[in-house]
């Protein structure tokens, strides 16, 4: 005679357990205020207005092994890379990561220039400043892996005649973001 519950009991409840912890990941959101808008030009020149907007960084890190592990972080923060002059030697550049929260940022613009692209950043207390498009290494999980497939995408919920729908698209197809709104609820 055995007691406690059958085979079939015990892989139901794995099986509702299982169930349960993905609709509970898939079911909330980790969004909180504040919530942003903003006006998105892509290169060909359509615009398209997003509430709830975010940055999406992608990677992928390869450490020992030969798999590639995924990470990605969404941010309410624009993550660069600006190269500055080395005051040590005029050929060489400093690299320092800079992180602007999208409450200090007016708009932001991508320029094609003879050497690639690069990010114009305009604060709202009138700075402008000049950063690579280069992914942000500072993401990185381990500073000894190699990471590959990094990407960033412009996100939230596209707002267009009285439909709502989610909003993504590659940061590398976008030519401006101007942040028309900040609300807190």
């Amino acid at each position: 005679m055995t007691h406690g519950p059958s085979p079939s009991a015990k892989h139901l409840t794995v099986l509702l357990l299982s169930v349960a912890a993905i609709l509970h990941t898939g079911c909330f959101s980790n969004d909180s205020p504040p919530y942003f808008t903003a006006l998105l030009t892509n290169v060909y020149k359509e615009q398209a207005t997003v509430e709830h907007f975010s940055l999406l960084y992608t990677w992928e890190e390869r450490g020992e092994t030969p798999f590639l592990k995924p990470y990605s972080l969404a941010a309410k923060e624009l993550i660069v890379e600006l190269m500055t002059p080395s005051k040590e030697d005029e050929k060489r550049v400093n690299i320092t990561t800079e992180r602007f929260p999208f409450e200090a940022l007016k708009e932001i613009e991508i320029e094609l220039t003879d050497t690639g692209k690069q990010i114009i950043i305009s604060t709202i207390d009138g700075r402008r400043i000049t950063a690579t498009t280069n992914f942000p290494a500072i993401l990185k999980k381990d500073p000894a892996a190699g990471y590959a497939d990094m990407k960033i995408f412009a996100q939230g919920i596209s707002a267009a005649a009285d439909t709502q729908t989610g909003y993504k698209l590659e940061l590398s197809f976008i030519k401006k973001i101007s942040f028309t709104k900040r609300t807190d609820r």
